[in-house]
């Protein structure tokens, strides 16, 4: 199809630290051998293309001295291990057990690896915090149109159970509490257009859960 999958193979611990970065790309003729193991690769289980931040030069914790490198995904000595997230994302654990690439594999320069990886991680930090707020938006927006359909749903079953008492106004004929529940009954019904009417919040929840379009 012409179509291939590409992924980031940085975090090496429990917790993202790129500069961390352990993994040695060991110069050998034109070429590196790579040794060590990301612990988790986002799409890394299928991905076609990996890449990979290896350590040429420095200690772990130093920016200096990382290189960046194409690694194929089914490369001789790769090995991949399934990992189970939350939500249902692929992932996995790839070891790197004396991976031989080129110098063509090498993305941008030796040793200055991170001049390209931070701002690329700051891009996708901007994008992730905005998948997350898409994502509270629309959690809010299901909780406000629950909210109201629930709280409308209650009182009519109210009014209805109460009968003919539940059509009063006001009047000697009905107590306090009986004109308290229809009126509450009434006011129910300006909750789907309070905060965001009520088709406001399904449209959010259209597009920000379901993938929806506007013209769908």
């Amino acid at each position: 199809t012409g179509e291939a999958v590409a992924t980031l193979a940085i975090d090496e611990g429990a917790h993202h630290a790129p500069a961390r970065t352990a993994l040695s790309a060991t110069k050998s003729g034109a070429g590196y051998v790579l040794n060590g193991t990301k612990t988790l690769v986002l799409d890394g289980e299928a991905a076609d293309l990996l890449i990979v931040a290896a350590r040429t030069s420095g200690q772990p914790g130093d920016t200096a001295g990382l290189t960046l490198l194409l690694v194929a995904g089914d490369a001789a000595g790769v090995t991949r291990s399934h990992l189970s997230l939350i939500d249902s994302r692929g992932a996995a654990k790839i070891a790197f057990d004396g991976v031989e690439v080129g110098a063509d594999a090498v993305l941008g320069e030796v040793d200055k690896g991170w001049a390209v990886l931070e701002p690329t991680l700051d891009r996708a930090y901007a994008g992730l915090a905005a998948e997350m707020l898409g994502s509270a938006s629309a959690a809010v927006s299901i909780i406000k149109y629950a909210a109201a359909k629930m709280n409308q749903e209650r009182h009519e079953l109210m009014v209805e159970a109460m009968g003919l008492q539940g059509l009063g106004w006001e009047g000697e004929g009905f107590s306090k509490d009986e004109l308290n529940v229809t009126r509450g009954m009434l006011r129910s019904k300006g909750n789907s257009i309070e905060g965001g009417t009520s088709e406001v919040n399904l449209n959010v929840v259209a597009k920000r859960v379901l993938g929806l379009l506007d013209h769908q």
